[in-house]
């Protein structure tokens, strides 16, 4: 069982622009390697666009806000993916969970999950989303496979892909 992070950056402004302008110094701002999108200013592994998404502050070292788990069902056991997310999830972004069973090049990912702005989440798939109850100002969220590990169609890999303008 694995878990990966995936980050498309669409080109616009919007909220990560405006994200981005309060939190970095316009020094900062006009060095991409410390404010642009996929840079990590703190070296936590956490990208910018990412920290946006999920509501972290760039220049804190993050601990890795996702955690591959397993939850089991009667007899069998189910791949999990857990992070949370802002109450004030941003309006632009979106967060797409997937599974797969290979992490090669042309690997096939199937969405299990998908959030968009203040949108609820939306399971795709046989994905089985678990919203947990806010507590300081965050959301904690688990996506299940509807596969049972082991079995024909066991994913194998999970990851949490992040799209922000």
């Amino acid at each position: 069982m694995e878990t990966q992070l995936s980050l498309t950056v669409v080109s616009g402004g919007g909220g990560y622009s405006s994200w981005n302008s309060t939190k970095f110094s316009p020094a900062e701002q006009a060095d991409p390697n410390i404010s642009g999108p996929l840079a990590d200013a703190e070296k936590d592994g956490i990208p910018n666009a990412v920290e946006y998404a999920l509501g972290l502050e760039p220049k804190t070292n993050n601990p890795t806000p996702w955690q591959a788990g397993t939850q089991t069902v009667g007899p069998d056991r189910f791949q999990t993916i857990s992070f949370s997310i802002s109450a004030s999830f941003p309006a632009d972004a979106t967060l797409i969970v997937e599974e797969s069973s290979s992490l090669a090049p042309t690997a096939t990912w199937t969405t299990l999950a998908t959030k968009t702005g203040s949108a609820a989440w939306v399971a795709s798939n046989g994905g089985v989303i678990t919203e947990g109850m806010p507590s300081g100002g965050r959301i904690p969220i688990t996506v299940r496979s509807p596969n049972a590990m082991g079995g024909a169609n066991s994913g194998g890999f999970m990851r949490l892909r992040v799209v922000v303008p």
